[in-house]
Parts: structure tokens; sequence; C-alpha cells
């Protein structure tokens, strides 16, 4: 037999000991239905700026610039911290003509995904044309890193260093390029590019001519070869080469 005291124990003892598990499930039901809402919540948020984007990608295919920055500017207020919709928004923006809004834009972009080689290189076009030099090619460098088969920083960047002088770092990029591509006409134009470096950097025909020359072979009816032949040689007294007529 227990006494009643035991038997008063016994139970306080088992609803004690019941009370947390109970207070466990309780806790681990609300967790589960917040996570589950939250899931649903991102759902829907993202199905969202889906949505927005398309519509703004729609906008600025027909030419709707101003309604696309519209839908964009939307998108961001929604999901901000989606590089994507930063990306467009500028696009957008440079569309309209807004260019510090659009550089704002792609910074943001980058701020939220860093190893964006096609964002870099927009806001580096951006830099230059806003004439911050150093920037430019600091972001150029970065995409070049990030991928070495696309030539268009390497171009952008040989255009920056000859508008500044610099034309050892010119010519480099250009040779880079010139060894890469695969197309003769793609070539002769860089090869014509690079001659115009060749003859700015220290007004020796030679080498300019002996680079338009080898343009030429690549692509005869290059014009600023042929031009640029035409203007040096009558400079040094050579015959420039005549245009090939097509048969």
């Amino acid at each position: 037999m227990h006494s009643v005291d035991e038997v008063k124990g016994t139970q306080i003892g088992a609803g004690l000991s019941g009370k947390p598990l109970i207070w466990w499930s309780v806790a681990t039901l609300i967790v589960l239905v917040l996570f589950y809402a939250g899931v649903r919540a991102r759902s829907n948020h993202e199905e969202l700026t889906r949505g927005k984007i398309n519509a703004g990608s729609d906008a600025f295919r027909k030419g709707d610039f101003a309604g696309a920055v519209k839908i964009y500017e939307e998108a961001a207020g929604i999901d901000p911290s989606n590089p994507k919709v930063h990306e467009s928004l500028g696009r957008a923006y440079e569309a309209v003509n807004e260019l510090p809004k659009a550089a704002g834009a792609y910074e943001k972009s980058l701020s939220l995904s860093a190893e964006q080689p096609a964002v870099l290189y927009r806001l580096a076009v951006l830099d230059r044309d806003l004439g911050r030099h150093k920037k430019a090619i600091a972001l150029l460098k970065r995409a070049i890193a990030l991928n070495k088969d696309d030539v268009s920083p390497r171009l952008l960047l040989a255009s920056i260093y000859k508008h500044l002088e610099k034309y050892t770092a010119a010519i480099g990029q250009y040779d880079y390029v010139i060894e890469h591509l695969t197309t003769g006409v793609e070539t002769a134009e860089v090869m014509a590019d690079k001659g115009v470096v060749l003859w700015q950097q220290n007004r020796d025909g030679k080498a300019a001519i002996k680079e338009w020359e080898a343009a030429l072979k690549k692509d005869p009816g290059n014009r600023k070869a042929l031009g640029m032949l035409s203007v040096v040689k009558a400079l040094t007294n050579k015959p420039a080469p005549r245009r090939t007529q097509a048969r």
C-alpha cells in the first residue's frame, strides 16, 4: 500500500513530466507552421519578381524603355536583393540615357553578386563614357579575370589605354585579341586599330604600315587599314596600295 503522500507525489511527478512534452510538441508545431508559411511566402515573392522581370523584358523588347524602367523599379522594390533585377534596371536606365542611374543600378547588382562579367563590362562602358577611366580599367580587369575567352573587355580596355596615351598597354591588349580571334575580318579590324596605335606611339610609319598590310591580307577591303596606309604613305612618300576591284 502506498501512503497518501506517495500517491500525491507520483501524480505531481507525472504532471510535471508530461508538461514539457506537451510544450515541446506545441513549439515544434509552431516552428513547422512558420517554416512552411515562410517557404510559401518566398515562393510567391519569387514568382512575383519573375513576373515583373518578364514584363520588363517584354516592354524593353518592344522599345518601351520608360515602361521597362517603371516595371523594373517596381521589381526592385519587391525584391531589392535580386541582382538580376538591378542589372535589368541598369540596362533600362541606359536606354533612356539616365547614365548615372544606370551606373548605380549596375553597382547595386555587383554588390549583391560580384562575379558578373557582363555587368562589369556594362558598368565599365558607362564609367568610360562618364570620364571615370581609372574605375573603368579596374572593372575591365575584373571582367577579364572572370572570363578570359571574351575579347570585348580587352578591346574596350585597349581603347581606354589608347585614349590615355598608354600605347604599350593598348598594344598588349590588341596582341592578345589578335592571337585569339578566329575570323579574318575581325582580326583585320583589330590589326588596323593596333596599326593606328603604333603610328600614334612614335610616328614611325614602318611598324604601323606593316600592321596595316598584314590586316589587308586578312581582309583586303578593310577601310581603316586602306585609309591609314594612304595617309601615312603619303606622309612618308611611299606609294599607297590600290584597292582591289571585285570582278
